[in-house]
């Protein structure tokens, strides 16, 4: 009897330590977790960031593009109104 109340007490110890180890592997995958998603937010804001940054370039180059074709077209056309 006290071999089989020693067993007992050893296996509820056993299991004891495992509920605490996953509640602490379980802690630590919610931390995990949250800091993997505060990353990629991160991440994702840099990116739009750089996104946007680039299309307002391509914007502005566009816009200087069109404007000297129309100030070379205008410029043309002055050119001929005047022969």
């Amino acid at each position: 009897m006290l071999i089989v109340q020693h067993i007992s007490s050893s296996f509820i110890n056993v299991f004891q330590e495992i509920v605490g180890k996953l509640a602490l592997a379980e802690k630590e995958k919610r931390c995990a977790l949250k800091s993997q998603k505060n990353y990629y937010e991160q991440l994702a804001s840099r990116i739009k960031m750089t996104r946007d940054k680039f299309e307002a370039e391509q914007k502005a180059q566009l816009i200087n593009k069109m404007l000297k074709e129309k100030e070379d077209a205008l410029e043309k056309q002055w050119q001929l109104s005047e022969k």
